[in-house]
């Protein structure tokens, strides 16, 4: 998956320029980023030539979704476990 710099043009392949910070690191520093701030720094990449970071939309998670797929898959998990919550709460007599 290559990627184009939007500050100096260079095109080069984003799964090996990364720039994010590890989850294990963020949970030991405390960081209380929302959850669409943690996808938006997972999809950020370095640009090799000038060092410019950016999100990029061709980062794959779990080589399937883009950034935006990735976030309508995690509010679509949530709302069926919120209405999976409720059908159980609600069927208890």
């Amino acid at each position: 998956m290559d990627d184009r710099c939007p500050k100096c043009s260079l095109t080069f392949d984003v799964r090996k320029h990364r720039a994010f910070t590890p989850i294990l690191r963020a949970l030991l520093e405390n960081d209380s980023k929302s959850p669409e701030a943690r996808i938006e720094d997972s999809a950020r990449v370095r640009c090799p030539g000038c060092g410019h970071e950016f999100p990029s939309d061709h980062v794959r998670f779990f080589g399937v979704f883009s950034r935006k797929q990735f976030y309508w898959v995690l509010v679509g998990f949530i709302a069926c476990l919120m209405l999976f919550t409720a059908y159980v709460a609600l069927s208890r007599p």
